[in-house]
């Protein structure tokens, strides 16, 4: 393990909590504030979601999880951003603000630029791997609603009665070549 990925281990809560404040930063002001302050997970359901994700996903990060464990650990916060109706640009830019928030936590420290890099790269992997994710969630919320719609079509039109149901026909003998 290299000397900043041990620095950063060491601190990650603090990174998590940054990272968190940036998560927040990018809501609405008048949910933010009630999202950040509120504790009660069952009262604030989008705020657990925030801090038990960048928790998470900062701890998979530095414990270089599998590309399945990071899915899981992603699962919840992709699924939030997934439903705020979003562009997916920007309902993913929190997870490149990680890049700054550890460029903050490392400050005048020095460690050879490699090692940077090696973090930058698992910050665009976990990047990719949102994207992924994200289109997935919208395409469920497009099917679902696409489904919902055709439920609801169906419904009114039952009720206006301007559905039939056909009758099967009547095997007159001619398909088997009887006369």
């Amino acid at each position: 393990m290299s000397k900043l990925h041990q620095h950063l281990a060491s601190r990650q809560e603090a990174i998590a909590e940054a990272w968190r404040q940036k998560m927040l930063a990018t809501l609405p002001e008048r949910g933010a504030g009630f999202i950040g302050k509120q504790k009660d997970r069952f009262r604030n359901p989008m705020g657990a979601t925030l801090t038990v994700g960048a928790t998470d996903v900062t701890r998979a990060l530095f414990e270089r999880v599998s590309k399945e464990e990071m899915e899981h650990r992603l699962d919840d916060l992709i699924h939030l951003r997934a439903v705020q109706g979003l562009a997916p640009s920007k309902s993913l830019a929190f997870i490149p603000e990680l890049k700054g928030v550890i460029r903050d936590e490392i400050g005048d420290l020095n460690f050879p630029e490699g090692e940077l890099a090696e973090i930058d790269q698992a910050i665009d992997d976990i990047l990719y791997l949102a994207f992924d994710m994200f289109v997935r969630c919208r395409e469920q919320i497009f099917e679902l609603r696409a489904r919902s719609m055709r439920d609801r079509s169906y419904k009114l039109m039952e009720r206006a009665g301007l559905l039939w149901e056909e009758e099967p026909e009547k095997d007159s003998g001619m398909n088997r070549g009887e006369s």
